[in-house]
C-alpha cells in the first residue's frame, strides 16, 4: 500500500499545533495555580510539545490526504 503524504499539510499542521499546545499548557498551569514561566518555557517541556506537534501534524496531513482521495 502506497503511503500518500503531503509535506505542506504536515508543516502547516505542526506549526499551528505547537503554539496551540503551548497556550493550552499555560492556561492549564494558570488554572491549577502552578503558573511559572521558567517551567513553561523549559527545554524539556518545549521538546515534548514539539514532538506532540510533529505527531499531530503527521496525522493532520494523513487525514487531509485521505479525505482528498475519498471525495463523495
Amino acid at each position: 500500500m502506497k503511503i500518500h503524504f503531503s509535506l505542506k499539510h504536515f508543516i502547516i499542521g505542526s506549526f499551528l499545533l505547537f503554539p496551540a499546545l503551548l497556550i493550552l499548557d499555560g492556561i492549564y498551569d494558570y488554572a491549577m495555580n502552578e503558573w511559572n514561566t521558567t517551567t513553561l518555557f523549559s527545554t524539556e517541556n518545549l521538546i515534548f510539545k514539539a514532538i506532540a506537534a510533529v505527531i499531530g501534524g503527521y496525522f493532520y496531513a494523513r487525514i487531509i490526504q485521505f479525505y482528498k482521495q475519498n471525495k463523495p
